[in-house]
């Protein structure tokens, strides 16, 4: 559980920080600010999605996800109702490709982080 509270502040704080930078720098176009703009913030929301429903897993007694399949799963779940069906229901959605992209990339950052985290020691055993 500190793990995903820990990638959860990270990845608001980078999300602050990319809001901020989006609205108070005056940054040239090209390819990368593009990115940055209007896609960084999905693939930041994957991550902050992905800790989410580990938590309320976790709440309810069940097992965190953190395979890749099950992760993959909820990527394409994210993609289809948020840039396929959100866009028939809400008139200030818009479907765009290149957020399942980053949806995409946002899930399998948070599956590496999880495969990088240390694991935790073992218990010690109960007294005599």
């Amino acid at each position: 559980m500190r793990f995903d509270c820990g990638v959860l502040t990270l990845a608001i704080s980078f999300y602050g920080l990319n809001r901020a930078a989006k609205n108070q720098l005056y940054i040239p176009s090209s390819p990368l600010t593009s990115i940055l703009y209007y896609h960084f913030n999905d693939y930041l929301g994957a991550i902050v999605f992905a800790v989410y429903v580990n938590l309320l897993l976790r709440a309810v007694g069940w097992k965190p996800i953190q395979r890749l399949r099950p992760l993959l799963f909820l990527a394409l779940l994210c993609s289809v109702f948020w840039e396929g069906l959100a866009p028939l229901f809400l008139s200030y959605s818009t479907a765009d490709w290149r957020d399942c992209i980053a949806y995409l990339f946002g899930f399998l950052t948070y599956w590496l982080l999880c495969r990088m985290k240390p694991e935790a020691p073992p218990a010690p055993p109960d007294g005599p």
